[in-house]
């Protein structure tokens, strides 16, 4: 007799085709042996050294903005660089080179954030994160 749950869904229904058919074979695998998904290994490595690029690109911008901030002479400058508070305040009232500071700070820690998460950095012998 069928199980009258709804929750459980109808247990008459029988994919025929396609994503399903396949789908409804892997999970009815009872000791999960034709369970294979492509991990796209390719990409993935492609994808982390773009993300590479990109992060080499804000740290020469970094690094550009270090030269400038080591030549510039006026107080609010030289105060920004060392305090995070006064540069913040300053990037948020609109002062043109803090704010443009302050993008480039935010855009590089979104993007290490997401590459630093890549699952794809990680193998079974260990991080393949080096400096």
């Amino acid at each position: 007799m069928p199980n009258p749950d709804i929750e459980l869904g109808p247990s008459n229904v029988t994919p025929t085709r396609g994503f399903a058919l396949v789908a409804s074979k892997i999970t009815s695998d009872a000791d999960k042996t034709t369970t294979i998904y492509r991990r796209f290994d390719e990409l993935s490595a492609r994808n982390l050294l773009f993300y590479q690029a990109e992060l080499a690109e804000l740290e020469e911008q970094l690094k550009e903005n270090d030269e400038e901030d080591s030549n510039a002479r006026d107080e609010a400058s030289v105060e920004c660089q060392r305090d995070w508070s006064e540069f913040e305040r300053s990037a948020n009232e609109g002062v043109a080179r803090e704010k443009r500071r302050m993008e480039l700070a935010m855009k590089i820690r979104e993007k290490l954030e997401k590459y630093r998460t890549s699952p794809h950095l990680y193998s079974k012998e260990g991080p393949l994160l080096t400096k």
